[in-house]
């Protein structure tokens, strides 16, 4: 999966329409074009308790008790379209954190173009994973959740199996056309160059689906792309292919990105998602659903959620 713009894939896998589902309790479908799809399908329902939540007070008068409208494309495993729902380890997230704050978050699936300027315009309120960038902090409040990474994914008989991306010196590498990997490849062969190694053969493919094939029959030795997908790809191929963390690339531009829930500006709700963040981590539940997607990889310490947490910025 490509990285494009350092939030997701720039190439979306979009279903024929939209889906969502609620977190906390069902409030609706809806989609993209609207947040409020036929009668009484985005509208907000009653609390789901008479008993307000511990943190309801965290969250913006405005939002108390509310359904929030989140912004989300497919991109396995934080989002994954099944059965015509979003399901993955964002859906789980949002729904654990509805009952800290006593709020229920309303999942719609749209394009990506589309996320930035709905926040602003307020028919959205959140949207992730989004990078969190300083350039987007102009104009966005993020509310810091996970760290995202490279690796290599391989065919479970390969005997290549590195460690350190400087082994990917030298090896024929394929990657996902107009993905971070593209700027990722580059530098490391710059690298290779400097340590009077061979450079990496790197070939592109239109997709992460036709590397794999490229990768099953020799014509690669592994597909670098996000650690995520890699992994969702992995469990998904039952057995037949690896993802191999690699060491060594984390101060590489495009390697990885502070992920985030991304708010309006100014909204207050960014620390109102860190405050239920931090309550979920205490409790265990943020570990046990990033485990439960076979991310912990990519889950922070809790002393790492934070509103604009990230000092990066996002490639030109």
């Amino acid at each position: 999966m490509s990285r494009q713009s350092w939030r997701r894939p720039g190439k979306l896998l979009l279903g024929a329409s939209a889906a969502c589902v609620a977190a906390g309790l069902v409030a609706g479908c809806g989609s993209g074009s609207s947040s409020n799809s036929g009668a009484g399908a985005g509208a907000a329902a009653s609390p789901a308790s008479s008993t307000v939540a511990a943190l309801a007070r965290d969250v913006p008068a405005a939002w108390r008790g509310k359904t929030l409208t989140v912004a989300v494309t497919v991109f396995p495993p934080y989002e994954v379209l099944s059965n015509g729902a979003i399901t993955g380890l964002d859906p789980d997230l949002y729904q654990a954190l509805g009952s800290e704050l006593g709020v229920r978050f309303r999942i719609v699936q749209t394009t990506f173009d589309s996320i930035i300027p709905g926040l602003q315009s307020g028919r959205y309120q959140v949207s992730s994973p989004l990078g969190d960038f300083v350039e987007r902090q102009q104009v966005l409040d993020m509310a810091d959740y996970a760290k995202g990474s490279s690796s290599l994914l391989v065919p479970s008989s390969a005997t290549f199996r590195p460690t350190s991306v400087m082994q990917l010196c030298g090896q024929a590498i394929g990657i996902e056309s107009g993905s971070a990997e593209t700027g990722v490849t580059s530098v490391l062969n710059q690298r290779c160059t400097a340590a009077g190694k061979p450079a990496a053969t790197v070939r592109t493919f239109p997709d992460v689906s036709s590397a794999t094939v490229a990768a099953t029959s020799g014509q690669i030795r592994g597909v670098l792309t996000d650690a995520a997908a890699n992994e969702y790809a992995a469990q998904q191929a039952g057995g037949t292919f690896d993802n191999l963390l690699l060491t060594g690339g984390a101060d590489i531009p495009g390697w990885g990105a502070t992920f985030a829930m991304g708010t309006p500006k100014g909204s207050g709700l960014a620390a109102a998602l860190v405050a239920g963040l931090k309550q979920l981590a205490a409790s265990g539940t943020y570990q046990k659903i990033f485990a439960r997607e076979h991310l912990t990889f990519e889950s922070i310490p809790a002393s790492d959620f934070k509103v604009d947490g990230s000092s990066a910025h996002e490639a030109s």
